[in-house]
């Protein structure tokens, strides 16, 4: 909203390069360092490493550390081809707003945003959630349940995600954006036309079902634009979307990393129930043993970890090894977790079949000569490194 509203002013072109606003930007690879644009990270399309969590301190120079720190993120795909997930890019917007307004990005949210919108209940420091009732997010490994610390996220990194907030908030955040209300006094937060750019395809995820926005997600189920956005921080998962056709919206906070379980169920129900979608399961089907094995391989998120995929008994099985790195860069690795069962759903497209991350789908990638070159799993592209 906050990029949308520079752009109605002139001071922002989505499709100027990043290093128009930010000389010094830089991540691994200078090709993509150069071309990238504004678009580009609002449409998560930047290619590089996106989960990328570290500590640069509380001051007022937190997003210019974070961003300065990128100089070392690998390209996992090249700029512009594909969707995967980016939180890294936020930051980099954050510090354009910040240089472009000259206040931190913080105060900026609270005048464009929060205020004009009366989200009084959304906030960033501790000592504003503090003074109401909150939650802290918990793990759940098997039967043992611990509260997951730290409790928020350093604020260099707020941009992509350190906005504590409700459900009230969330739905009057959304009935915003199905143009329901408007600020009571003031010039509009946002022009109509600006909204509903915010909505507009930027590219495909997955077939002509899924795509994604600036920066919402679109989903085409039943004749109508789902838009929405999901969550996941430590200990705690949340969804908010919509359907501005119908003037719905859902929004589910959640604070357990097992919670998806429950922003499923409910969004199938809602779906179902206030606007007669029916959402099921998808149905595995049937694949030869050589196409099975044609997914064999290792896939390599850089810094993060790694999932083996391989065929065990006639089945196609996954095993994730996370290195580590979240919440904080120091964190040690997740514990390792037990293979699960993968299920073809469409050519090239699988999904979880049991375990913790059961229902989470997968995408296998090609290159322009159709050899298959990446897996994109929770919305994170991996990188196919080796058949062992």
């Amino acid at each position: 909203m906050l990029v949308m509203g520079l752009v109605e002013t002139g001071k922002l072109d989505r499709d100027a390069p990043v290093r128009s606003r930010l000389p010094t930007f830089r991540v691994a690879d200078e090709d993509a360092s150069a071309q990238a644009t504004i678009r580009h990270l609002l449409a998560h399309t930047g290619g590089w490493l996106g989960d990328f969590f570290i500590e640069t301190g509380g001051g007022a120079e937190a997003l210019a550390r974070y961003v300065a720190r990128m100089a070392e993120l690998p390209q996992v795909a090249p700029l512009g081809l594909h969707y995967t997930y980016n939180n890294s890019a936020f930051p980099v917007l954050g510090l354009i707003l910040e240089q472009l307004e000259g206040k931190p990005f913080e105060s900026i949210l609270r005048d464009r945003v929060l205020g004009p919108l009366r989200l009084d209940r959304s906030c960033f420091w501790p000592e504003e959630v503090m003074i109401h009732r909150f939650v802290v997010g918990h793990r759940v490994e098997g039967a043992q349940v611990t509260v997951a610390k730290p409790w928020g996220m350093p604020r260099g990194q707020w941009p992509m995600g350190g906005l504590a907030s409700t459900v009230e908030d969330l739905l009057r955040y959304a009935a915003f954006h199905m143009h329901q209300i408007q600020p009571a006094e003031g010039e509009p937060v946002l022009q109509p036309s600006s909204v509903d750019a915010m909505q507009a395809r930027q590219a495909w995820i997955w077939g002509e079902k899924e795509a994604i926005g600036l920066t919402w997600h679109l989903k085409y189920e039943g004749g109508m634009t789902l838009v929405g956005h999901g969550g996941a921080t430590n200990g705690q998962i949340a969804l908010l979307e919509f359907a501005p056709q119908r003037g719905f919206a859902l929004a589910v906070l959640t604070n357990a990393d097992t919670g998806r379980h429950l922003v499923r169920t409910l969004r199938t129900w809602c779906l179902r129930e206030y606007l007669g979608i029916d959402a099921p399961d998808p149905t595995p089907i049937e694949v030869p043993l050589e196409r099975m094995k044609e997914c064999e391989g290792r896939y390599v998120l850089p810094k993060v970890g790694y999932t083996d995929i391989r065929v065990l008994g006639g089945r196609l099985i996954g095993q994730d090894v996370n290195l580590g790195g979240f919440p904080t860069e120091d964190t040690p690795p997740d514990p390792d977790q037990p293979p699960y069962t993968l299920a073809f759903t469409e050519p090239d497209r699988m999904m979880v079949a049991d375990g913790k991350f059961q229902h989470t789908t997968c995408e296998l990638l090609r290159d322009e000569h159709g050899a298959l070159r990446w897996l994109r799993i929770g919305g994170r592209i991996h990188l196919r490194e080796a058949i062992a």
